[in-house]
């Protein structure tokens, strides 16, 4: 994928992450897709909302839960359009934000690739 043409794309990541202890003790509501979402916004979102506004100051996104326990199971996504190389960049930053919330190396994450313009 070196060669491939930076194009422009939305970001769509899908992660799986352990709900540890060291989770549990800094997301709120990590049990309710509807808590655990919103206390996903206001920690890992700002983070990483953030690192896009550098390039891209009208980006926003937000996470979504499929399932709490005993895995998180969700997506960050965003309607907002940014370069290929910055989504693959931006995804690395957000698995280090996963390991950090989790505790853990054990996460998931990648760019959902059904996910088109």
């Amino acid at each position: 994928m070196e060669n491939a043409p930076d194009n422009n794309v939305k970001i769509n990541y899908t992660f799986e992450i352990p709900v540890t202890e060291a989770l549990q003790a800094k997301i709120p509501g990590y049990d309710s897709m509807v808590a655990g979402a919103h206390s996903l916004d206001k920690s890992l979102g700002k983070e990483l909302i953030d690192f896009f506004r550098v390039d891209y100051p009208q980006f926003t996104g937000k996470f979504v839960l499929t399932k709490t326990s005993p895995v998180m199971v969700g997506m960050f996504s965003t309607e907002s359009i940014v370069k290929r190389s910055q989504e693959a960049k931006g995804l690395e930053f957000f698995r280090v934000l996963l390991k950090e919330l989790t505790g853990t190396d054990d996460v998931k994450a990648e760019i959902n690739l059904s996910c088109f313009l």
